[in-house]
């Protein structure tokens, strides 16, 4: 159960970091309104975040077993 319960905390920070790329990926940059309206909003750039969430969630469900 202690093991369980650690596995899904483990879960959440991934997937709440997993939402959180997927916003900064998406998010519109304010550009000051003298640009012209088509450079008003572009998504920002690709975060590079040090974490690989599928290989993180491998090691963790198989490094018990």
């Amino acid at each position: 159960m202690k093991d369980f319960n650690r596995f899904i905390t483990e879960f959440q920070s991934i997937y709440q970091t997993y939402q959180k790329m997927l916003k900064d990926l998406y998010k519109p940059t304010y550009v000051p309104y003298k640009f012209p309206i088509e450079h008003y909003f572009f998504p920002t750039p690709i975060q590079p975040y040090p974490i690989n969430l599928q290989q993180h969630l491998r090691d963790f469900l198989f490094k018990e077993i």
